[in-house]
């Protein structure tokens, strides 16, 4: 017998309705009764070793722990979250809002971890490696002119820092400043002469200003040291030659 369609029951539309509405009510309901009842199940569930462990530590300890396993994981995402529950109880922990900035840069978010940068900076202005850290994000945003003057003053602190001086000749040379990214390229390398990278900014800097001879003999000496940068310089410079 079809009991919500009896035969001859004259059953009209508003009854259907309300039949309709009752059984979708009863499962709803239903439904819910069920989540609760596991979700309590859940709670009552013993903890895993990993959690017993990790109720020992104190809180810093515990969400370092974590960011750390999620960092690992490439949850990096999650790894950002449990640094921010750090910098919420020690906002003076430069160790963990550059943990911070990290895992702000991995996920796009230049902005923010340029405000962890300058926080740690604030405390420590004369941390070289984050003022050169600063620049590098600068940079990315296409902000030279912020990036040359934290490069610059990061090398006040740290003149001997070959790959710095690197680093600000290349962003003089996306201003267009070759005199000044020619002179930085050449402080690297009698710092560090065997740095290729050096001498391939260097060759990039002379083709730009048309000095192919001197862009050859920057070649000459990276075969020597680095036969793919001087492969990709041999390639540049062919190229600004055009066809001949």
């Amino acid at each position: 017998m079809n009991i919500l369609y009896p035969v001859g029951s004259g059953m009209n539309w508003r009854r259907l309705l309300i039949a309709v509405i009752i059984v979708f009510t009863t499962f709803y309901v239903i439904h819910i009764l069920s989540r609760r009842r596991n979700d309590a199940e859940d709670k009552k569930k013993p903890a895993g070793p990993y959690e017993r462990a990790m109720e020992g530590f104190d809180p810093k300890e515990y969400h370092t722990r974590r960011a750390f396993a999620y960092e690992a994981g490439q949850s990096y995402e999650k790894a950002m979250k449990e640094y921010q529950e750090i910098v919420k109880i020690h906002p003076e922990d430069s160790v963990t809002r550059s943990h911070l900035g990290a895992m702000y840069y991995k996920v796009g978010m230049l902005d923010q971890a340029i405000a962890e940068i300058e926080e740690i900076l604030k405390r420590n202005p004369g941390n070289w490696g984050q003022r050169e850290s600063l620049a590098n994000l600068y940079c990315e945003q296409g902000r030279y002119d912020l990036a040359i003057e934290e490069y610059e003053e990061s090398l006040r602190i740290n003149p001997e820092n070959a790959l710095g001086h690197r680093l600000l000749g290349k962003a003089y040379y996306e201003v267009g400043s070759y005199f000044f990214s020619i002179a930085e390229y050449k402080k690297s390398m009698e710092i560090d002469p065997t740095a290729g990278e050096a001498y391939f900014g260097l060759g990039i800097c002379y083709i730009a200003r048309g000095e192919m001879k001197a862009a050859l003999e920057q070649k000459r000496i990276l075969e020597k040291i680095n036969e793919e940068l001087a492969a990709g310089l041999s390639e540049k410079i062919e190229k600004a030659r055009g066809p001949e």
